[in-house]
């Protein structure tokens, strides 16, 4: 502890060295190899959270990537052995049911997806590809519910992957618009909302100044 004005400060310090000889510990405190399955899979759900929290620094979706990110604490937790699995399967519905309502929205791809568009939209198919990976690992190692949730997180990043990837964003380009809806705005509204400069007025401002120039 570390006295500060009066009062006490709690000062975090990792156990510095307790896993240089390769043992790491579970939420039971069990000790295990830092080879085990279930450290890997944590590793990499670790490593998805990471490029969720990269695609929300920007201010894509922070939210919804920010209630993901919580699922993913939970999947890890129930890998290291929180019995919560009746949570994830809830995850999970709520997962699929985002998906469902983002797809309908969706313009399907006319070919198979080569990410790069942009860099958000290559940062989600990057965390869609880990879900896979993550997904895999959980299945190996029979644990279902984890599975399950991140099967659906992938199909919703792909889908999100592919909102960002076309420009027809999830959010309202108009932050909190009343007249949002799906993501969609007239142009005419755009134009109130100072968003859009019509090409008449376009237009207008050039022949006036053309006739300054004169």
């Amino acid at each position: 502890m570390a006295k500060k004005s009066g009062g006490t400060k709690r000062i975090f310090k990792p156990a510095q060295g307790s896993g240089d000889g390769g043992m790491t510990a579970l939420l039971s405190g069990r000790r295990v190899a830092k080879t085990d399955p279930r450290v890997k899979a944590n590793a990499l759900i670790d490593e998805l959270s990471c490029l969720l929290g990269l695609v929300k620094s920007g201010g894509f979706e922070k939210a919804a990537l920010s209630r993901a990110q919580a699922a993913l604490s939970a999947a890890a937790a129930n890998i290291a052995g929180m019995k919560n699995g009746g949570a994830l399967s809830e995850l999970a519905s709520d997962v699929e049911k985002i998906s469902s309502d983002l797809s309908r929205r969706a313009r399907p791809p006319a070919r198979f997806v080569l990410p790069g568009e942009n860099p958000v939209e290559a940062t989600l198919h990057l965390a869609r590809a880990r879900a896979r990976l993550c997904e895999i690992l959980c299945w190996e190692l029979k644990a279902k519910e984890p599975a399950v949730l991140l099967n659906r997180l992938s199909d919703w990043l792909f889908l999100l992957a592919l909102s960002a990837g076309t420009g027809r964003h999830l959010s309202s380009p108009c932050g909190d618009c009343p007249q949002s809806v799906a993501g969609r705005h007239s142009a005419r509204h755009l134009r109130s909302r100072r968003l859009v400069v019509p090409p008449r007025a376009l237009r207008a401002a050039g022949e006036k100044k053309n006739r300054r120039n004169k």
